[in-house]
Parts: C-alpha cells; sequence; structure tokens
C-alpha cells in the first residue's frame, strides 16, 4: 500500500490564491470550452461557459 502524504499551504501560500485564481479565470476567459473539465471547472467555472 502507498504511503499517503498531504500538503497544505503556508499562510503566505495561501495569500497567492487571489492571484491564482485570477489567472485560472482568466485562461477559462480565454480558452476553447472543451479545454476545461472536472472538477476544478465544475466548482469553479461552469457558469462562465453556459
Amino acid at each position: 500500500m502507498p504511503i499517503r502524504v498531504e500538503y497544505s499551504p503556508t499562510k503566505e501560500g495561501r495569500s497567492l490564491l487571489p492571484v491564482v485564481n485570477a489567472m485560472s479565470d482568466w485562461a477559462a476567459k480565454h480558452s476553447p470550452k472543451d479545454l476545461y473539465t472536472g472538477r476544478h471547472f465544475d466548482k469553479v467555472h461552469a457558469d462562465d461557459f453556459k
């Protein structure tokens, strides 16, 4: 059985979330709709593509 390892960002790392989310939003807006699938798309961007 493989060893399970979980990571979590530091407070400083979490401070980058607005930047990462803005980049993700930009990518979703400027990419083909069929490129975005899966949990991240469904949770964050699905409404942008309806």
